[in-house]
């Protein structure tokens, strides 16, 4: 579950290019949020993409087919 998102509009390195999305979220029987990018979600119209990725908004996390053992190992998308 969402906790807090943004939408963020900086290049930095490692980052997607902007736009992108970033999502704190809870998963189920989960103690406390990890955060990490929300993918799928078009942002091209800020206010839209705001209200789908809400506080209490429903999450999954997507593993990476290959994993390094970092955060990076996956992301979050809505589930709708």
């Amino acid at each position: 579950m969402v906790e807090a998102a943004t939408i963020g509009y900086t290049s930095f390195p490692g980052y997607p290019e902007p736009p992108y999305a970033l999502v704190y979220a809870r998963p189920d029987r989960a103690d406390t949020a990890i955060g990490n990018f929300l993918h799928g979600l078009d942002l091209a119209d800020y206010h839209v993409a705001l209200e789908r990725m809400h506080i209490g908004a429903r999450v999954s996390a997507v593993f990476a087919a290959e994993r390094s053992a970092l955060v990076t190992d996956f992301h979050w998308v809505l589930d709708d």
